[in-house]
């Protein structure tokens, strides 16, 4: 499979190292960059400022030369005037470059970065051999270069205290092999001595076995299911840093870090053939849970985000596990004892109210962070959220009832009837669901898609009001390719509006499972018909134009992938 390197990164499981091409469409902090070219970058923490580590500029004899490239999920291949550059990745710490052809070299250059500060490239012997250590503090990466075959040689400007200008040659005079190791904190010198094609035939057979883990899909969409597993395969990066467990990243583009509820959506996937990993997955925010039961929004090895949370999306998942794979009595308390204490910071901690009806504090809580539900305020009482309590309380009395907790499995039980009740009294205008402002109590008049998510209640919804939902979707928001997230008929829609119109593939897992649930299968099946198409199409886009189904934003994205995968899987064959 030919890899798109402007959307997709050329990287492997458990790396932290990412080559790409970059261009205007690269984002960093929601700007476009000025950079042009082919890149060694970073997903550590720090990359979210400064993620290029390094350009990849190859030469022929001693100069830059124009270049083609073709990539697959385990080889670049450069094409630079009739010399071969190939490019792999021997394990998750360390990239290998082999140039082949008389004359043909590589100038690694860009290492510095003037706001970055303080990177430089040092001599380092190793046996009877030059190395070099390449420190990018701009990026938290320390990187150990050594040829295997040829040389390596270094010209760079010191200022006292970083290299303002710095390039290192690769080269040879009838082609050359280099390492590029990561060495987080303290390197133990050791020669490079790998086997180039024995590590490409090593990297395949890995992919193809997590790829054969992934969920069955139609025969018609095994090129899509190839490209999801590829992405959730490279999307991981393992446990390092402040990461408790491997942590599979919704991108490894510039989205990088482990969110607190694309985590859930990963785990979905995963949890059909490789339930270890989707326990990582689902439990890796929990391990940062505090005192109150809140889990962060994101972590990554170098920093945890608590200024916003998600929603609780992650009941309905453990009641998905369940269902799924079987879980151990360690892993059954370990959630119920968790989610139990997630499930508590929202009634303690968001109605502040006290009418039995939690309330968002910002967009970003409910993960739609700019949709109209919250135009005119920040403080929202949404349907959504009350829907995924009950669910969560539901998942916490069935666990209860596994473990054989009678009184607790009661006490769940009865919140989680409370909360309908509260939800139904509170968060309808007749059978349609409003989201309401926490504190006037009125009725938020938008298009909004956020409160008919309610559906995600399945069957436990009032049967009028599911009807309500049923023919508003049908009706309202739905498109050639899925469900739009604002009516495309709004004054408010955009079709790069992030929240405000796009399609997003976590949504279509939430509302289509409540459709299967009350029974509209046929309807599924056609709007999950809808969905393969368009990643079909476009790929897996961090979400999409609604009408004409173009990729929006990051254009590999995990949650993406793993939400047709589940879709595919459960709906389709």
């Amino acid at each position: 499979m030919e890899l798109n390197l402007s959307n997709v990164p050329f990287t492997c499981r458990d790396s932290y190292m990412v080559v790409s091409w970059v261009d205007s469409s690269f984002r960093i902090m929601g700007k476009a960059s000025t950079r042009e070219g082919l890149y060694l970058r970073s997903v550590r923490g720090g990359s979210r400022f400064f993620p290029f580590i390094t350009k990849l500029n190859p030469t022929v004899d001693g100069k830059k030369v124009p270049y083609t490239y073709k990539a697959s999920e385990t080889m670049i291949e450069i094409d630079a005037q009739g010399r071969k550059i190939e490019i792999e990745f021997a394990d998750c710490d360390t990239l290998l470059v082999r140039g082949s052809g008389d004359g043909i070299g590589l100038d690694l250059t860009e290492w510095s970065d003037k706001a970055g500060g303080d990177g430089y490239v040092l001599p380092l012997p190793v046996e009877d051999q030059i190395y070099y250590k390449a420190n990018v503090f701009k990026n938290d990466t320390t990187l150990i270069l050594g040829a295997e075959k040829g040389t390596i040689a270094v010209d760079q400007a010191w200022d006292g205290g970083s290299a303002e200008d710095c390039t290192v040659h690769c080269g040879g005079e009838h082609g050359f092999v280099i390492a590029i190791e990561e060495a987080r904190c303290e390197w133990h010198p050791h020669l490079f001595t790998w086997d180039f094609d024995e590590c490409t035939a090593r990297m395949k057979e890995t992919l193809d076995r997590f790829t054969d883990s992934m969920p069955s899909v139609p025969a018609e969409l095994s090129e899509s299911r190839r490209l999801a597993a590829y992405i959730d395969w490279a999307s991981r990066v393992k446990k390092d840093g402040f990461l408790t467990r491997p942590a599979l990243y919704p991108s490894k583009n510039w989205m990088v870090g482990a969110f607190s509820w694309d985590q859930c959506f990963i785990a979905q996937a995963l949890s059909y053939h490789l339930p270890d990993e989707a326990w990582d997955q689902f439990m890796i925010m929990f391990d940062y849970q505090d005192e109150t039961g809140r889990i962060p929004d994101a972590v990554t090895d170098n920093y945890t985000v608590w200024n916003f949370c998600k929603p609780p999306v992650h009941g309905w998942t453990m009641l998905r596990l369940m269902e799924n794979m079987e879980l151990s009595k360690e892993q059954l308390e370990e959630g119920y004892r968790r989610l139990a204490a997630w499930t508590n910071w929202w009634y303690d901690y968001r109605d502040t109210d006290h009418d039995g009806v939690c309330e968002y504090h910002h967009g970003n809580d409910s993960g739609w962070d700019n949709s109209t539900v919250f135009k005119d305020s920040p403080a929202i009482e949404s349907p959504d959220l009350s829907g995924e309590l009950f669910l969560q309380c539901k998942a916490l009395a069935e666990a209860a009832k596994r473990l054989g907790k009678k009184e607790e499995q009661r006490y769940w039980t009865w919140r989680m009837e409370k909360q309908k009740d509260d939800l139904l009294a509170h968060c309808f205008d007749g059978d349609r669901p409003v989201a309401v402002d926490r504190a006037t109590h009125k009725k938020v008049e938008c298009d909004s898609l956020l409160p008919y998510t309610v559906i995600l209640m399945g069957k436990d919804l009032p049967k009028e009001k599911a009807d309500y939902i049923v023919h508003a979707l049908k009706t309202d928001f739905l498109t050639e390719y899925g469900f739009a997230t604002e009516k495309t008929n709004s004054p408010l829609y955009q079709s790069d509006g992030y929240w405000r119109g796009p399609i997003w593939a976590p949504t279509m897992v939430m509302v289509l499972d409540g459709l299967w649930q009350i029974g509209e299968k046929d309807f599924v099946r056609d709007v999950a018909g809808r969905f393969a198409k368009l990643v079909g199409k476009t790929g897996f886009s961090e979400n999409f134009d609604s009408v004409t189904g173009e990729g929006n934003r990051d254009r590999a994205f995990s949650w993406s992938a793993s939400s047709f995968l589940v879709i595919a899987h459960r709906y389709l064959m």
